[in-house]
């Protein structure tokens, strides 16, 4: 038998994770397998074949004129540009074409070069020929939309809010007692009809209609911006694109945000649904620096008030930290400002106790 470059591939509609096989050094002594460490490659997904390989430095991979990987590029190009082609018979069989126009081939344990020929069968002794394992991924809204492409997500998220929440369920919560909604949304909302790929428009009508409703039953709105440009957690409502967080790393990107804010106040501030805006959900530390998040607080907190003077400004702990009161005095420095601690209440289910959130 021959040798066959073996990796794991974690894979969501817009991205996978290459790692090394678990399995590998435990069948090496019995069979020839080679288990090649390419130490965390993210897959960012252009479309069903084509992809651009990030590695956990925020870099992409290119190809030098000798044929070596080299991550250079802080964003991708043609230069950065792979293909993935499967084998008909065995989809699970894979071989990456660089932009050289050749394939990738295992050479050593840690070395993976863009310089094998066009030709293959697809053989275990091919080193250009990997075996690629899904086991699970993101399953977001940037997933849904990049996976389905602006048309056919675009179809799927209206049939999803056609019938998802709908005027019956203001009913239904007016009539159950209930006086509020929180409503969650995306940075992309500020584009309206035509926001950045791979999202799609639709969520800014919703909204509206939510306010609607709200005023029509008298339900109080709470709108949570809940993901933000480069994602202030890696979680997948967070919209981020392959697990990394990057929101709040350059001025630019908190001003972004900030002026999203400016949109969410500017359209909602005269109408008589509109209880609360927050500013973002669950920042996630070490990652959203302290210093920082403050900062755009008070940023968000003024967009809001330059439109509002009545309505809460909400602000999230961040999550992961020891002292759950970090921000409570800088929050309370603010009038109408609100702690979100979300993360306590959560703490409740997993065996904190009920005494000590209401102490609390």
């Amino acid at each position: 038998m021959g040798s066959i470059a073996l990796l794991v591939v974690v894979c969501t509609s817009s991205s996978w994770l290459l790692l090394p096989h678990p399995a590998a050094a435990a069948t090496a002594p019995k069979l020839p397998v080679r288990a090649v460490n390419l130490g965390g490659w993210l897959l960012w997904r252009i479309n069903e074949t084509t992809f651009n390989l990030r590695v956990n430095g925020g870099q992409f991979w290119g190809v030098n004129s000798t044929g070596a990987l080299v991550a250079t590029a802080t964003t991708p190009g043609q230069s950065e540009t792979f293909q993935l082609m499967r084998r008909d018979s065995d989809k699970s069989r894979v071989r990456i074409r660089a932009p050289n126009g050749f394939f990738l081939q295992a050479k050593t344990m840690a070395s993976v070069t863009a310089d094998y020929g066009q030709n293959t069968k697809w053989s275990d002794n091919d080193p250009s020929v990997f075996v690629a394992n899904n086991v699970g991924g993101l399953r977001g809204e940037y997933q849904l939309c990049n996976g389905y492409g602006i048309a056919n997500a675009t179809q799927v998220l209206m049939n999803h809010r056609n019938i998802f929440i709908t005027e019956r369920d203001f009913n239904f919560m007016v009539s159950s007692g209930l006086n509020a909604v929180r409503v969650l949304v995306g940075w992309w909302i500020a584009s309206g009809d035509n926001p950045p790929p791979p999202f799609v428009g639709g969520s800014l009508q919703f909204l509206d209609k939510a306010f609607s409703w709200g005023q029509k039953y008298n339900i109080s709105v709470i709108v949570t911006l809940h993901a933000l440009p480069g994602s202030q957690n890696p979680y997948e409502h967070s919209a981020t694109r392959d697990g990394s967080q990057e929101w709040g790393n350059t001025d630019a990107n908190i001003a972004q945000t900030v002026q999203v804010i400016d949109f969410l106040a500017k359209r909602y501030a005269n109408n008589t649904a509109l209880l609360a805006i927050e500013l973002l959900n669950e920042p996630l530390a070490p990652g959203a620096n302290l210093s920082v998040l403050m900062k755009y607080y008070q940023d968000g907190y003024n967009a809001v008030r330059r439109y509002t003077p009545a309505s809460y400004v909400i602000m999230s702990n961040r999550l992961n930290i020891a002292n759950q009161t970090e921000i409570l005095q800088f929050v309370g420095s603010f009038d109408g400002a609100v702690l979100d601690v979300l993360d306590l209440v959560h703490s409740v289910k997993h065996g904190g106790r009920q005494e000590d959130e209401i102490s609390f």
